[in-house]
């Protein structure tokens, strides 16, 4: 994750520029909240994708704008 993060340069588009795939809800919330730790101190903007929680609000999200989502298989075809 650290090599990821020290190529990812700040960017203005608010396209998702990495996706990292995990089989599990319980790893997507992990890997975030290692990202965002790894991250603290440099401009990256992450979100978490999976089921069980209000797809509007994670689409409005990545609407809004992520550098990088975390998601489960599930989630992200849709």
């Amino acid at each position: 994750m650290l090599p990821l993060l020290h190529e990812l340069k700040y960017a203005d588009t608010l396209d998702p520029r990495m996706l990292i795939l995990v089989p599990t809800r319980e790893l997507v919330v992990q890997v975030v909240e290692q990202i965002e730790a790894y991250a603290a101190y440099i401009n990256v903007r992450v979100l978490g994708v999976y089921g069980g929680t209000n797809i509007n609000t994670q689409k409005k999200a990545v609407t809004d704008g992520v550098d990088i989502i975390v998601a489960t298989p599930g989630r992200c075809m849709i």
